[in-house]
């Protein structure tokens, strides 16, 4: 476990140089084109517009894939509730069968 802390303790120093300038710059001063910044800034929200244009539109048809798929999904719920109710029932028949033949077959032995 403190092979990591060996291994990293000589690079602190490294670290610090170089992230130094980042913390330590001075905000640069720009005079603001004010017309320029608007115009991106009109430009920026038309696209943006349209993007979510068009993502509203993929979410619609997205909903009416799924809604189509939880249809057919309880649709197919239905079929399998039916068919194990024969299965259960074909079961029950076949369980019931087998134990009246093993009765028949120990009748017939013990006479």
């Amino acid at each position: 476990m403190a092979t990591w802390i060996a291994t990293a303790i000589p690079l602190i120093p490294e670290v610090i140089r170089l992230t130094t300038p980042y913390f330590s710059r001075k905000p640069q001063d720009k005079s603001l084109d004010l017309p320029a910044s608007v115009a991106e800034l009109q430009d920026a929200s038309r696209t943006n517009a349209d993007a979510i244009t068009r993502n509203a539109e993929a979410l619609s048809v997205f909903a009416e894939n799924t809604q189509k798929y939880i249809e057919a999904l309880q649709t197919g719920a239905v079929v399998l509730r039916r068919e194990l109710a024969v299965a259960r029932t074909v079961a029950i028949v076949a369980a019931t069968m087998a134990a009246l033949a093993f009765a028949l077959a120990a009748y017939a032995l013990s006479s």
